[in-house]
Parts: structure tokens; C-alpha cells; sequence
């Protein structure tokens, strides 16, 4: 009667935990990760003095990132307007003008790229760098013109 017992507890314990298990993965899968679009929002929202900017697309993706393999699904530039007037770029896609974000399939891919962008920017420091700042599957990347005290609302307002 016993081991009858410890057999009827067991198994119920694994289907509890087989249950709290299975809620737990579903939960964590059913909401998408934010689009570039959604993250430039949430930024705008919460820096005043940033602005949308323009969306990249599969054409216009100097990187050639958009839509291929391991690369982003989805990137759109911001603006922001504490960077002078004369350090700005004529170009919407420029990421000089604020910055820009870059959302991908997973945070590893995430990683990789602002692992990958920051080894660029230790190479050629005159030439390159930014803040980038990695929140799930996106990453912002936030010009240089700005101090690291304004570059840091960028990261709270990821928060």
C-alpha cells in the first residue's frame, strides 16, 4: 500500500511539474519579438528629443542584412536632435543623425552584431564607434555625436 503510495505521489508530482513546465513555454512563445518599428517607438516615447526616422528595407540595406540568413528582420533609423546641425548627414539612413535599430530572430544574433560592430570600432576609433545597447533580439546603436550621458537614455528607455 505504500510504495502504491509514493508511486501515486511521484506521478502526480511529474505531471505537475510536466504541467508548470509546458505553461512556462508557452507563455514565454506567445508574445512576438518587437519589430524595429515598435522599438523606435518605445525610444521616441521616452527620449524627447528623438524622432523616427526612415525604415530600411531589403533595397535600401547598405549592410545587406535585412531579410538574409542570420541577419536582421527588421531595422529603422531615428533621429535625435541634439546632434548639431553641421554633423548631420544628408542621408535618412545614416545612423550619424541618432541612430538606428536592428531587430533579429534571436538575442545570440543580437549579440553577434553589436560584438561584431564594437570589434570594428577598437580597430579604427577615429573612424568608427557608437553606443550600442542590446535588449532581447534588438539592438540600438546610437551615434557618437551624443555624450554618454544622452546616449544613456537610450538604454533606460529600453528599460
Amino acid at each position: 500500500m505504500t510504495s502504491t503510495r509514493n508511486t501515486l505521489r511521484r506521478s502526480i508530482a511529474s505531471l505537475t511539474t510536466g504541467a508548470a513546465l509546458a505553461l512556462t513555454v508557452v507563455g514565454c512563445s506567445s508574445e512576438p519579438a518587437a519589430t524595429a518599428d515598435q522599438v523606435v517607438a518605445k525610444l521616441t516615447a521616452k527620449v524627447t528629443s528623438a524622432a523616427a526616422g526612415a525604415a530600411i528595407t531589403a533595397k535600401n540595406d547598405r549592410n545587406n542584412l535585412l531579410g538574409r540568413p542570420s541577419g536582421c528582420t527588421s531595422a529603422m533609423t531615428f533621429t535625435d536632435s541634439r546632434v548639431p546641425a553641421e554633423q548631420r548627414d544628408p542621408d535618412p539612413l545614416s545612423t550619424s543623425n541618432g541612430g538606428k535599430v536592428e531587430t533579429f530572430e534571436t538575442a545570440d544574433q543580437a549579440q553577434a552584431r553589436a560584438d561584431y560592430i564594437n570589434k570594428i570600432a577598437e580597430a579604427a576609433p577615429a573612424l568608427a564607434g557608437e553606443y550600442n545597447y542590446v535588449s532581447g533580439t534588438s539592438i540600438v546603436r546610437v551615434t557618437r555625436t551624443l555624450t554618454p550621458a544622452q546616449a544613456a537614455e537610450y538604454e533606460a528607455a529600453l528599460e
